[in-house]
């Protein structure tokens, strides 16, 4: 990766593939509480959370629904109330209609599961994608091993016409 510019909104770089191939990216700063969020699930399903820039996350999942609804407290801004969906637990007929993957429900045996999370959560909470656990790489000498799968924390507010299994 290079790193062409870096300012107060964003960073501006080349990504450079193994195989040679590069694609241009864009980073701007995250906003509206998206951010790396470290994550607990408890037994009731309520997570509670804190982003690396200090954001609060406080939400309670409806496992009859699939639904979580919540809000994020960034710590400079004001609060943003949430309510997004699993996708895992959508049906197959109900992602089809909402021109989304049926590849979500596979995912269902690893949601709403009480645990520790890092999670990347968009603007607003629309959309969350996370990993139990820490976040692992590789330094090029050593390796280290991710066991766990990742968890059902793929998110998103549909109609209520989005059916849940």
């Amino acid at each position: 990766m290079v790193i062409h510019g870096v300012n107060d909104h964003a960073v501006h770089g080349t990504l450079i593939e193994a195989t040679g191939a590069t694609s241009q990216f864009v980073a701007y700063e995250a906003i509206d509480g998206a951010g790396i969020y470290e994550v607990t699930l408890d037994q009731n399903l309520h997570y509670t959370g804190t982003s690396t820039d200090g954001a609060q996350l406080d939400a309670v999942a409806d496992p009859a629904t699939g639904r979580t609804v919540g809000t994020i407290k960034p710590a400079e801004g004001k609060r943003i109330d949430f309510a997004v969906r699993s996708l895992a637990l959508a049906t197959q007929s109900g992602l089809t209609a909402h021109g989304l993957s049926t590849e979500y429900p596979k995912y269902a045996d690893h949601n709403q599961v009480p645990g520790e999370y890092v999670a990347l959560i968009a603007p607003g909470g629309s959309h969350w994608f996370g990993r139990i656990g820490s976040i692992q790489f590789s330094t090029g000498i050593t390796t280290n091993i991710v066991i766990a799968e990742i968890i059902g924390l793929d998110k998103k507010e549909f109609s209520s016409s989005l059916k849940l299994k």
